[in-house]
């Protein structure tokens, strides 16, 4: 996985040496063009390129390149069956804004870059791939994105990946969706979501919020998705207004890995995003498992919430979530909780989801007895700002066990956090943490009721300030 040059030739003292890159140019592309055919002609063209490379015996290079004020506009790629391929992204690359025409399978559309059962894949450079999603951000208000949204770059049943340097913008949905993996390494990046850009459009039709001087949230543009084994994040800095990295649960039928396990995120730092998270996961009949999982070294500034555990409805199979460690986090004046472990409160557009945005307030929010959740340290946690501590539910018959709180400490905006955590069906310890989750026993009716008023007080301060 390297850039291959051909020997040196040297006569006379002078080296030469040709490139063995596979240029997209070569293969048909045509840049600063981003009408819809030209965006099929440059994919084939990469398609082609890709195709080359994977053919050779030695030169396994695909290049995108970089002129000053050039880029391409490409539709989507899937790749099969890969072995030892770099990808060099130096070129700015947007995906094509033609939503009427991006390819689907009859169920969904397709991800921009999309690798199957590959090995030994390289994705770097200094270039960036935007995926310019704030036409599918604006549709998915009025569930007029038929058949989903596609992410930027997917993969499924991969092992032993590096990607580095190439920055990804604004995709339709999450930027990286990686599926069944296995061996990864991702570092030295930047994902962003540009709401300014997102606020021009929302004003323009109509769907910006004036009330909270706020645009429409871009659903489910999480960062980094991954759920398989032995991964390492490192040296990312991620805007996403949704899940920052997300690790999904894996299951038991899967191929290469049959628990999300093994899995450390370290050197972050988030903007605007709802944390370091687990899930969400629900129950399946071959078991969803995340286990042995670390976020260390993370600043959060202005998350919507910091940490985040989230469980997922369904009434068949079960799950485990065990052995997760939060270690040395910085959060800069949050904007909803600080903690957050319980069921998944996101509530979709189109209706699906439990719902549990506004809970306490809202009282319907379910917490899902098929997940067990145990042995979950949080440590050297400093919250500054915000109004909000944290939020940790399980169910009755089926409670948390194990809970660490080491030094989790808040310092709100108001003196005062006398209301405290909300918990539920917690056992474990705290130590030297302020304020102290109540575990080994429940919050109240009368404790809960309490903080459901602070809550809304919480947000007519809020509204009070936007107006």
């Amino acid at each position: 996985m390297r850039r291959i040059l051909l020997p040196l030739i040297s006569l006379l003292g002078i080296a030469s040496y040709v490139d063995a890159r596979h240029n997209i140019i070569d293969h048909g592309a045509i840049h600063n063009q981003s009408d819809t055919a030209t965006a099929f002609k440059n994919a084939q063209a990469f398609l082609d390129a890709v195709i080359a490379a994977n053919s050779s015996e030695t030169d396994r290079e695909v290049y995108i390149p970089k002129e000053k004020g050039q880029f391409f506009t490409l539709m989507p790629t899937q790749l099969n069956n890969l072995k030892n391929i770099t990808f060099t992204i130096d070129g700015y690359v947007y995906l094509s804004d033609d939503n009427k025409n991006w390819p689907n399978d009859g169920k969904t559309v397709l991800d921009f870059i999309h690798i199957n059962d590959s090995e030994d894949i390289h994705i770097r450079g200094e270039g960036t791939f935007d995926g310019q999603g704030y036409w599918w951000w604006m549709r998915e208000y009025i569930v007029a994105n038929k058949f989903s949204r596609p992410q930027i770059l997917g993969m499924n049943r991969v092992q032993n990946c590096i990607i580095e340097g190439v920055r990804f913008l604004n995709s339709p949905r999450f930027h990286m969706y990686l599926q069944d993996i296995n061996n990864f390494l991702i570092q030295d990046l930047e994902i962003r979501v540009d709401v300014l850009q997102q606020k021009k459009l929302a004003i323009k039709y109509g769907k910006y919020n004036f009330k909270f001087g706020i645009p429409t949230f871009p659903l489910n543009t999480d960062g980094i998705d991954p759920s398989g084994s032995n991964i390492l994040i490192r040296n990312v800095n991620i805007t996403s207004y949704d899940d920052s990295i997300a690790i999904k649960p894996s299951h038991g039928d899967r191929i290469i890995a049959k628990c999300s396990e093994n899995i450390r995120a370290e050197n972050i730092t988030t903007w605007m995003g709802l944390g370091m998270t687990i899930g969400s996961v629900p129950p399946n009949q071959h078991h969803s498992c995340v286990r042995n999982v670390t976020f260390k070294n993370v600043d959060f500034w202005f998350p919507i919430k910091a940490v985040y555990i989230k469980s997922n409805p369904g009434t068949v199979g079960d799950g485990v979530i065990e052995n997760i460690l939060y270690e040395n986090l910085k959060i800069f004046t949050p904007v909803w909780w600080n903690i957050y472990i319980g069921p998944q409160q996101q509530k979709q557009p189109d209706g699906r989801g439990p719902g549990c945005m506004l809970y306490p307030i809202s009282k319907e929010c379910e917490t899902q007895p098929r997940i067990t959740m145990r042995n979950i340290t949080l440590r050297n946690i400093h919250s500054v700002g915000g109004f909000l501590p944290g939020i940790v539910r399980c169910n009755e018959t089926n409670p948390c066990t194990d809970f660490t709180f080491e030094n989790v400490k808040h310092d709100g905006l108001i003196s005062d956090f006398k209301y405290g955590f909300i918990t539920e069906n917690i056992f474990g310890k705290v130590i030297d943490s302020y304020p102290a989750p109540s575990f080994n026993q429940s919050s109240t009716n009368e404790d809960i009721e309490k903080i459901a008023n602070y809550f809304k007080k919480y947000l007519h301060e809020l509204e009070a300030v936007e107006e």
